[in-house]
């Protein structure tokens, strides 16, 4: 089953921009939440599978601020791992990134692991 992943999400009272930028600030940056300034950017050129869990989590990184929980990165990659298992491997999810500039193809910081 297809989800389209939209162009603004909300998580509790937070509302969270989703967008691609080639020019995140760190080399091996793959993706960055911004909770004061309410936005998610992920870098474009990783693959479609790894772009997607690094959206889960951006996104767990965003739930961890507005819900003030600590979760270290690891844990929160841990998190996110776990439900990219379950969304595409059980349930068979496929995110659809049609909504999200640059994304037709398929600040917390989310780094390639080296």
């Amino acid at each position: 089953m297809k989800v389209k992943i939209p162009r603004e999400i909300n998580i509790g009272t937070y509302k969270y921009i989703v967008k691609l930028d080639s020019n995140l600030p760190d080399f091996g940056l793959l993706g960055q939440c911004q909770t004061d300034d309410g936005i998610i950017k992920l870098s474009p050129e990783q693959n479609i599978n790894v772009r997607n869990v690094s959206l889960l989590h951006e996104v767990t990184h965003a739930i961890k601020d507005v819900f003030r929980f600590d979760a270290d990165d690891d844990t929160v990659d841990r998190i996110a791992h776990g439900m990219a298992e379950f969304l595409f491997n059980n349930l068979e999810i496929e995110f659809d990134w049609s909504l999200i500039q640059g994304g037709e193809n398929g600040i917390c910081n989310h780094r390639k692991a080296q």
